[in-house]
């Protein structure tokens, strides 16, 4: 009883965090996303500094335009530069760095790892060391593909990919996501999961949350981008280099990689199911539901049961 108690509170306690993860990760993101709130943060820091020439003014006024790796790795050292105890302050801000580089990296492997592994228990849950292995795999593929970044050249790299592979596609794919788990899973089934998996209530407010204002955030969020779209330029303190078409071309490639697929899985399992297009819609988008997922007084017709044999 007494380890029951214990799982429970760390269950709850993992609620708790990522409450406040998520909040103070949203308060972070728009703070640093908003053009006019990173220029006075860097009027802070710039300020706060105790030896500032005139040259230096003017030469931070122009930094205001940075964004991207520019701003990390230009403006603010350049400012952090000028501060009492500069050396202490740049080691600060560069151990900054390199920790949210790892934990970013931790997040986005242990995802995907996950996604492996639970699309494919049968292969990597079985015998020793082949998790590990997977991960291993992922991390030297991820770091060739780094190494093409920190090479001469590395930085045009580094902004196709930032640019076209993240900033755009990933409103398309968290929309989808939202629309999926709210109104094809169900958001009732789904918040009566977090509870069960949780041992704990789980605010309703969340499914407001899920339904409405999220996917509606994000579906503003992606037109607003898409009207501002123009084609990638990496501006330089005395030049501006404009990418070519063919490096377009291959952004665009990178932009639909992670998109693309969802439309031909969707056709897939169209196309496994028999009857009229009306007939296989209703049929591919019935949830797969194990035994212990059914809820009491569930509606068979609206789901697809999974029997043990079929695991």
């Amino acid at each position: 009883m007494a380890s029951l108690q214990k799982s429970t509170m760390k269950l709850i306690n993992v609620y708790h965090r990522i409450i406040i993860a998520s909040s103070s990760g949203t308060l972070d993101s728009s703070a640093s996303n908003g053009k006019k709130i990173r220029n006075i943060i860097f009027y802070f820091i710039l300020y706060k500094c105790t030896f500032i020439d005139m040259h230096f003014h003017y030469k931070a006024n122009d930094m205001f335009v940075s964004a991207g790796p520019g701003l990390a790795f230009i403006a603010y050292p350049e400012a952090v530069a000028q501060m009492p105890l500069a050396p202490l302050w740049s080691a600060i801000f560069f151990l900054m760095i390199i920790l949210l580089g790892l934990d970013s990296q931790f997040v986005g492997v242990e995802g995907f790892v996950t996604f492996i592994v639970d699309l494919n228990p049968g292969i990597w849950r079985r015998g020793r060391f082949r998790r590990e292995i997977l991960i291993g795999l992922i991390c030297i593929a991820s770091f060739l593909v780094g190494l093409s970044m920190v090479c001469r050249g590395g930085m045009y790299v580094f902004q196709l990919f930032d640019y076209y592979s993240v900033s755009r596609t990933i409103f398309v794919i968290a929309f989808i996501e939202m629309i999926v788990v709210s109104y094809i899973y169900g958001i009732g089934r789904f918040h009566e999961n977090l509870e069960a998996m949780y041992r704990t209530r789980v605010t309703p407010f969340v499914k407001v949350c899920w339904a409405i204002i999220t996917p509606t955030f994000i579906l503003t969020l992606f037109v607003a981008g898409v009207i501002s779209y123009s084609n990638l330029t990496y501006d330089r303190k005395s030049v501006s280099y404009e990418y070519p078409q063919w490096a377009i071309m291959i952004g665009w490639v990178l932009a639909s990689a992670s998109i693309v697929w969802i439309p031909i899985v969707a056709a897939y399992r169209l196309y496994q199911v028999p009857g009229t297009l009306s007939q296989r819609v209703r049929e591919a988008i019935k949830p797969k539901l194990k035994k212990h997922q059914i809820r009491p007084n569930e509606d068979l017709s609206k789901i697809k049961y999974i029997g043990e044999d079929e695991e």
